[in-house]
């Protein structure tokens, strides 16, 4: 079971390509944002390259795993509510186990 949101950040890191490949950044950073978890500068950095999807997303990641715990709960949340449960699943699922996470 994970129990801290640096495991969760390192399931970020491990599946990184995956999330390049298949998470569209600008619609997570924009929810992100709207909930006051990013800056707008961060928002900005993201949306500077709006016509590289790829591109996007690497920072966007490269934002949150340098971020609060707050920030990363932020960024499964949007995941849940922008209808991309499949990528949430990715990483709080483990061995069929759904990881709950703490703060420590």
């Amino acid at each position: 079971m994970c129990v801290s949101y640096a495991a969760g950040r390192e399931r970020l890191r491990a599946r990184f390509t995956d999330l390049v490949l298949t998470l569209d950044g600008r619609i997570i950073c924009a929810y992100m944002y709207e909930q006051n978890a990013l800056t707008l500068k961060d928002l900005q950095s993201v949306q500077s390259v709006r016509d590289q999807t790829t591109k996007a997303t690497e920072i966007l990641l490269n934002i949150i795993m340098e971020q609060s715990d707050a920030v990363y709960q932020c960024f499964l949340d949007a995941l849940k509510d922008t209808e991309q449960q499949h990528i949430y699943e990715m990483l709080v699922v483990k061995e069929g186990v759904l990881c709950h996470f703490i703060s420590i």
